[in-house]
């Protein structure tokens, strides 16, 4: 009975009802129906008969849930990797292949001048993968929250944290190698963008909870 307070809740707004609409087929107040979905009072036999009703479920239903816990799919999980993953790598590319174009010190001659400006070509190319990599990356994050909004449950936040760890240690790999080979460089530029997803990630993931929340009031 502990878990029926969330059974209703994930009945009523699978049917995309509200507090006050579910009150109102039920013949009382809303504060109730927030108070049974929150756990404060637990509905008496003939009150659950009648949600049962309403929701066109059987008691059983109620009580119990609608099925196990949601589990992050396998397709989800490898759009949003190869939407941090691909741009972070093609940037660690670029910004290594613009270090073999680089020009010593002083005069600079005609020859020079050529290598220079392929040198500011790729990293003017890893400047725009970048940006483009913060939006692919944002797709691919709105894609997420949005899956899990639509879930008759929350996302656990064991899963929630695998899958932030995962990506965040899956970006060394591609970012790393290329930053402790090019010192010139500099670690800050290879590792930011996929520092900068990584909190975009962490962010995306309490929206989802806090969006929950919400409609739990």
């Amino acid at each position: 009975m502990a878990e029926i307070g969330e059974n209703i809740r994930v009945l009523r707004l699978s049917r995309g009802w509200t507090q006050q609409e579910l009150a109102a087929q039920l013949h009382m107040t809303r504060q109730a129906v927030g108070h049974y979905e929150s756990g404060r009072t637990v509905p008496d036999v003939e009150t659950c008969r009648r949600l049962a009703e309403v929701f066109g479920v059987e008691l059983e239903v109620l009580l119990e849930g609608e099925g196990g816990p949601v589990q992050l799919p396998r397709w989800l999980w490898w759009l949003t990797a190869l939407a941090l993953l691909v741009p972070l790598l093609l940037h660690s590319l670029l910004l290594t292949a613009a270090r073999f174009y680089a020009v010593p010190q002083g005069q600079v001659t005609q020859e020079q001048m050529q290598l220079l400006q392929t040198r500011f070509a790729l990293t003017g190319a890893a400047e725009t993968v970048e940006g483009l990599g913060y939006m692919v990356f944002l797709l691919a994050l709105i894609v997420l929250v949005l899956w899990e909004l639509r879930q008759r449950t929350a996302l656990p936040w064991r899963d929630k944290g695998r899958l932030f760890v995962s990506l965040l240690l899956l970006s060394l790999p591609v970012t790393l190698p290329f930053a402790l080979g090019d010192p010139a460089a500099g670690l800050w530029n290879y590792l930011f963008p996929a520092i900068h997803n990584g909190v975009r990630l962490l962010m995306a993931l309490v929206l989802g909870w806090l969006i929950r929340r919400v409609q739990k009031r």
